[in-house]
């Protein structure tokens, strides 16, 4: 069949368009979707599902226990202990993989950038290219090898500086043909400025685990619908045929859902994988950012090469090997490691409504404790999105949110029994939230509280008004040796109510209690003024409570 002579097909122009549509598609599916998540968690948690599911904290009938010390401790940094420096060489393990990974992935682009475009091989020149397509390397280290926001910040000044640092040089030696001091930045502004953008509006820490598949579902939708409108009208062109023009809507419509289909089967499919340990949480952020990073590189050279410019995916199938051969070699080594020892389960408990504050505290410890054990938590609406799991997303875009909630006894021995303490493919393990109504959340605090090496309980900005921390502080003092607690405050606790209540609590553990036979019991609250000086010293102190007895 001859085509018409309208259909001209513009490679960059289309691969632009479909980026132009996608990002604010995913922008605005993101918005929505955490919007309505917070408010379906918000109701589903004030919902009662039933009977309350008993709990009873027994109030002790002999004599009074000894008097309970309680000891405001503030961030002197204590010994390092063992797990803390197996966790920190597990991180720079893993780090090490994705580095090596991005070098593979990086030297395939700009060999590929320099064949196709016919750029003659030297080794100032080739380094100088490169550089910037390293920058991805850098956003993946601030993510696995970082865990305060000084060191996010140092390693990517410091990728800056090297940066003007050769360009100064290249300037000052007259390596170039011409004076062209900034031509470095200018050239990582075109090539990664644009992903770069999109990555911090998408793959910011409080949208990330819905930004990242909103935006590659709205490249199926825009790329769908666009490369289909633009392919029907070619062939109507061609054909000059009437019902196929009448029809064009309907077909386009059912090109759109088709593909669709297509991503929401993927989408299935990746949670498959998850459910299944194949697949985890960082895995999916980092690998994304580099597809991401992929397409942009297809996008920059489709008008100079045409659909030479797909080969591009084949620096990301590189890096994929390199991290699938990487992580399995890490995975078994870190299983080696912990034959022997079950996994460090730590309960971490809070003051709900600080969003940003839990979730980088969450992120700081969890850098570290991931590799040692899982992280439960209590989930509600100030982390839901934050946490938000493939699976948990998939199940509230099919409308099924309360399946993941705690309904009654049943529900959370059902819960219990199927905790995850396996390490994913990163050799790291997962954050566990327990979705509770009204009637089991007591229930399900009590029960994670006792299967937990270590209870950390956030009561920065604790007051009267928290009456649910008064339940969660009586049951840890009447449930759980204080050894293997501790309670972290700062200046916006109110100390002056706080100690009173847990004296209270104290007065009343039950009998069987653990902390009765302790001849000085003692209680350590970890004061925190900054929590990036502090993050170190209450790591130590977490480690240490969870080698006690």
């Amino acid at each position: 069949m001859n085509f018409a002579p309208e259909c001209t097909f513009a490679w960059d122009g289309a691969a632009a368009s479909i980026f132009v549509f996608a990002i604010p598609l995913a922008i605005l599916a993101t918005t929505l979707t955490i919007f309505h998540y917070r408010k379906s968690v918000e109701r589903a948690m004030r919902f009662s599902a039933g009977e309350r599911v008993a709990v009873s904290l027994e109030t002790g009938e002999n004599a009074t226990p000894k008097p309970l010390r309680i000891t405001v401790v503030a961030d002197a940094e204590d010994e390092m202990m063992p797990q803390m420096l197996q966790s920190q060489a597990a991180m720079r393990n893993l780090s090490g993989v994705y580095v090596l990974a991005g070098l593979v992935q990086t030297v395939v682009v700009v060999l590929l950038y320099f064949g196709l475009n016919d750029i003659e091989f030297k080794p100032l020149r080739t380094f100088m290219v490169w550089l910037p397509y390293a920058w991805p390397i850098i956003l993946t280290l601030t993510l696995t090898a970082t865990t305060t926001r000084r060191q996010k910040y140092s390693l990517i000044a410091g990728y800056f500086i090297v940066l003007l640092l050769l360009d100064a040089g290249a300037e000052v030696l007259n390596l170039r043909y011409q004076p062209r001091f900034g031509e470095l930045f200018l050239l990582w502004a075109i090539i990664m400025g644009l992903p770069t953008l999109v990555v911090a509006l998408l793959s910011n820490r409080a949208w990330r685990p819905v930004g990242l598949i909103a935006l590659f579902l709205g490249i199926a939708l825009s790329g769908s619908y666009l490369l289909g409108f633009q392919g029907l009208g070619c062939l109507v062109l061609s054909t000059r045929n009437v019902t196929l023009l009448h029809s064009v809507n309907y077909l386009l419509a059912a090109l759109v859902l088709l593909f669709f289909a297509l991503a929401w089967w993927g989408l299935r499919r990746l949670v498959l994988r998850y459910r299944a340990k194949r697949y985890s949480d960082q895995m999916l952020v980092v690998d994304s950012w580099w597809l991401l990073v992929t397409l942009f590189e297809m996008l920059s050279q489709m008008g100079a090469v045409g659909v030479l410019s797909l080969s591009y995916l084949l620096a990301f199938v590189a890096y994929k090997a390199v991290t699938r051969i990487g992580l399995r070699r890490l995975r078994a080594t870190q299983t080696k490691q912990q034959t022997t020892d079950a996994p460090n389960a730590m309960l971490m408990l809070r003051v709900f409504g600080y969003s940003a504050r839990t979730r980088q505290l969450t992120d700081q410890v969890g850098q570290y404790w991931r590799y040692s054990g899982p992280i439960n938590m209590i989930g509600g609406a100030d982390l839901a999105t934050a946490l938000i799991e493939p699976d948990e997303l998939m199940q509230f875009w099919s409308g099924k949110l309360r399946q993941t909630f705690i309904a009654s006894e049943a529900d959370l021995n059902a819960r219990l029994q199927t905790l995850d303490t396996r390490i994913d493919p990163d050799a790291r393990y997962r954050i566990n939230e327990f979705f509770c109504h009204d009637n089991t959340w007591q229930a399900t605090v009590k029960a994670l509280a006792q299967r937990s090496a270590v209870v950390l309980m956030d009561l920065r900005g604790f007051g009267k008004a928290n009456r649910g921390c008064e339940f969660e502080l009586a049951m840890l003092l009447g449930e759980v040796p204080i050894t293997r607690v501790l309670l972290l405050v700062d200046r916006t606790t109110r100390l002056d109510e706080l100690e009173p209540l847990l004296r209270r609590a104290w007065c009343k553990i039950p009998d069987s209690s653990p902390n009765r036979a302790l001849a000085e019991p003692e209680l350590h609250l970890f004061q925190v003024a900054d929590s990036d000086h502090a993050l170190r010293p209450l790591l130590s102190r977490l480690f240490a409570c969870a080698t006690r007895v």
